[in-house]
């Protein structure tokens, strides 16, 4: 849908998948639209949505940072699961309390990031990420359990 800022016309006009749309006449005023500087087309400019590559290239951004997200998550895991493990087998082995709830600890540092992982992994699995409102909440209850 773009918008004239002339006359305020919306007008429904269908995206190229590969390409941009530079000019457009109003078909209620006559007024052709540019894009305005930064923009890349008139649907960035007066649409009520970004062109497809302009999504197309926030939607790779997205990816990308998930992927960031879902690594930086199961290297947390992997951390705190070593680091419990280690610290009950010492406290344990030594008798010292302290080292073993440390481990213990971890543990539920694991839990947490395995709920956080898990939320991750759920949300990029849905195509609208943009329009996506926090609807897995068992996945955020039993986070929020976990770190408490």
């Amino acid at each position: 849908m773009v918008t004239c800022p002339a006359c305020q016309h919306q007008q429904e006009e269908p995206m190229q998948q590969d390409s941009c749309l530079y000019l457009y006449e109003c078909e209620h005023c006559g007024t052709v639209l540019k894009p305005k500087e930064g923009d890349c087309c008139v649907h960035c400019s007066y649409g009520t949505k970004a062109c497809l590559p302009v999504q197309e290239k926030k939607n790779q951004q997205y990816r990308n940072q998930l992927r960031v997200a879902l690594i930086l998550s199961l290297i947390t895991i992997g951390y705190n699961m070593l680091e419990g493990l280690v610290s009950t087998f010492f406290g344990a082995s030594d008798e010292t309390l302290a080292l073993f709830g440390f481990g213990a600890d971890s543990f539920v540092e694991v839990l947490s990031g395995l709920g956080i992982h898990m939320f991750y992994r759920n949300y990029g699995s849905n195509d609208d990420h943009l329009v996506h409102s926090f609807s897995n909440k068992k996945d955020l209850a039993s986070t929020l359990v976990d770190f408490l």
